[in-house]
């Protein structure tokens, strides 16, 4: 149980941390070249089905697709505002504890060993 609260700890101090990363920006919904109903009468005068059928089997698809992806889109926006909100909250809770806690530890220096060996190295 211990095992489990730990990992579940360090998990949320982990999220804290991190930083937002985008590979791509974003791309905007595309909207159709030419208007969906000019489509059903082209299809129409070419022998097609009927319009009912081209109605039903292409119009409405494509016009609830375009719904949808306008949801969703509104959706990412919504949880990105959340994000950002979130992340400006670690930021200022980080920005809090280093002004709390200060300066800790001591200046380093490479390859030095800090006067552990007489006469070699050393500061």
């Amino acid at each position: 149980m211990k095992w489990i609260l730990t990992c579940g700890l360090v998990g949320a101090v982990s999220l804290a941390w991190v930083e937002s990363v985008s590979a791509q920006p974003p791309a905007p919904a595309r909207r159709p070249t030419i208007s969906p109903y000019l489509e059903l009468l082209r299809n129409n005068q070419n022998g097609g089905r009927g319009i009912g059928f081209d109605y039903y089997r292409r119009l409405r698809p494509q016009q609830e697709l375009q719904e949808r992806l306008s949801t969703q889109n509104l959706e990412l926006r919504s949880l990105q505002n959340q994000l950002n909100t979130v992340e400006a909250l670690g930021q200022s809770l980080r920005q809090r504890d280093r002004e709390l806690l200060g300066t800790t530890g001591h200046p380093t220096q490479f390859m030095s060993t800090g006067g552990y060996f007489s006469g070699i190295g050393g500061r």
